[in-house]
């Protein structure tokens, strides 16, 4: 687990920073939270989320290549949303 230096911001609402690493399970205020490994040199495990609540559900990728996570993570989704670097071939860890 990471530990986060504090910050000197003062915040008008409380503030908590959880790390989930690939393949993490969290529920947080009420939101089943759940990641998965994508495909990105970020120096880091690079990971789409997928939140459900009440029987709704936001999946969300950033800069990755295509992966089959993208299917797992998304299935069932009402929503997914994606990076999309551009419409051109050949942009490493990102979709076109």
């Amino acid at each position: 687990m990471r530990r986060w230096k504090p910050s000197t911001i003062v915040r008008r609402f409380p503030f908590e920073l959880i790390e989930l690493q690939p393949g993490g399970e969290a529920t947080l205020a009420g939101f089943d939270i759940r990641t998965i490994e994508v495909l990105h040199a970020s120096g880091g495990p690079p990971t789409a989320v997928r939140v459900a609540r009440d029987g709704k559900v936001f999946a969300f990728s950033g800069d990755t290549s295509w992966t089959e996570a993208l299917i797992e993570i998304s299935a069932g989704a009402d929503l997914f949303a994606s990076e999309c670097h551009s419409l051109e071939p050949g942009v490493p860890g990102h979709m076109n």
